[in-house]
């Protein structure tokens, strides 16, 4: 197979594009489970308690991402780059997950059946996401990282908005089996781009090209015991375990919002559940591109100063918010609150993704950033499951007040963040 196509080490603008259909290949089953589902079920009047299990349960193979990093980073098959193999067998595998989607006739008698199916595939999402996160830490500049992440952002959402756009319809029309047809069309077109875009120069597009392992090309770690005491020594530098306590509190906030925002529009504001689902995907698209024009600033101000002064501004808005209830009560102003949070929610994720990948170590990269995004999806899965709880104690409203103390609590950690001290530390412990 001979194809002059550019490879991602070469064109800036490539390594743009192919992050941006990669995270937006993520967003699919991430819109599904996030806007469309839940919404659906609230407006069935399905228990709280049902569809927050069914929130927390999809959503825990992203917090589980550890699991398989260390494989990435030991196992490879060069002749094709170091993650694009990777990449491609979770596509594929997402792909045969969807078609169980067919099998499900009525989610509410089959409840286990679709959350384990929707859960698998968020397994082989969160999978092909730490080796795209492992990609882009190899082979991203530094220096761009910002705008990169921006890409990768706005693809996430994209996807997310697409998905529970189109999903809520299909959903309500025909079921899952319906909604499987779109999820089967865009998974396809993902995996022709993987295919035909290689990382590096004389790489094979597939196994049985022609091809060779581009020199430049990093090696495996050799050892799975070496692997695990590097990724152990560096977890526990001071850094790292101050941006994980952030990340963590943050996402709680996220893990709640998600399910709260839904209720809020059905059972407050009186929206059915497609209304919900298509303004939380066209205000969610909005933002995405907005988000692109985030990147930049990332890149000037630096990571870990955006994310730190986001969480601030995140906190201010929601006590800000708290005693104007009755203005937010309004359906317009819910709306508008809406694209507030979705902003806070882009920008947030742009600054923390690229503040992650300037603390991790090249060598052991997918499996140390599937951590750091371990402990951003737990803490999502934490907010979904205690999400009854805080509803118990705090009723609707009192949730304003809940986030502002858990961005107050996220911003006062990331205070003591000093990327500089912990660059040092990390090149005293390559060796460099």
């Amino acid at each position: 197979m001979s194809l002059n196509i550019p490879v991602l080490a070469s064109s800036r603008w490539l390594r743009y594009f192919v992050f941006l259909a990669y995270y937006s290949m993520q967003g699919l089953p991430l819109g599904l489970n996030m806007i469309s589902v839940p919404a659906w079920l609230i407006a069935q009047d399905v228990p709280r308690g049902m569809v927050a299990t069914f929130a927390a349960v999809t959503a825990l193979p992203w917090a589980l991402k550890m699991v398989v990093g260390p494989f990435m980073d030991r196992f490879s098959f060069l002749p094709m780059g170091m993650r694009r193999p990777w990449i491609l067998g979770t596509q594929i595998l997402m792909l045969l997950s969807v078609l169980i989607f067919f099998f499900i006739r009525d989610p509410l008698e089959q409840f286990w059946l679709m959350t384990g199916t929707c859960t698998l595939m968020n397994v082989f999402a969160a999978s092909e996401d730490v080796a795209v996160d492992g990609l882009a830490i190899a082979i991203i500049p530094e220096g761009e990282r910002g705008r990169a992440n921006a890409f990768m952002g706005a693809g996430q959402i994209f996807g997310m908005s697409i998905a529970g756009w189109i999903s809520i319809s299909l959903l309500n029309l025909g079921g899952f089996p319906a909604a499987a047809l779109h999820m089967i069309g865009a998974l396809v077109v993902l995996i022709l781009i993987t295919i035909l875009v290689r990382e590096r120069v004389g790489e094979r597009y597939l196994p049985w090209t022609k091809g060779e392992a581009n020199p430049n090309t990093i090696e495996p770690e050799k050892s799975v015991i070496t692997l695990f005491k590097d990724l152990i020594r560096m977890s526990f530098l001071p850094m790292t375990m101050l941006l994980m306590m952030a990340v963590f509190l943050h996402r709680i906030n996220f893990g709640i919002y998600k399910i709260w925002t839904n209720e809020l529009g059905i059972s407050v504001y009186g929206y059915t559940d497609e209304q919900v689902a298509r303004w939380s995907s066209v205000i969610m698209l909005v933002t995405a591109f907005m988000g692109l024009a985030f990147g930049p600033v990332v890149d000037k101000v630096g990571a870990h100063r955006a994310y730190r002064n986001i969480l601030l501004l995140g906190c201010c808005i929601f006590i800000f918010t708290y005693p104007f209830v009755d203005v937010v009560a309004n359906p317009w102003g819910a709306i508008l609150y809406k694209f507030i949070g979705e902003i806070g929610t882009v920008l947030l994720f742009i600054s923390y993704i690229a503040t992650a990948m300037s603390v991790c170590s090249v060598r052991i990269a997918s499996t140390q950033f599937a951590c750091f995004m371990a402990f951003s999806n737990l803490g999502m899965s934490a907010g979904s499951a205690i999400y009854p709880m805080v509803i118990k104690v705090t009723g609707l409203n009192g949730v304003f007040l809940f986030l502002a103390a858990g961005y107050a609590l996220a911003f006062l950690v990331m205070t003591r963040f000093n990327l500089q001290s912990h660059k040092e530390r990390l090149a005293k412990m390559e060796g460099h």
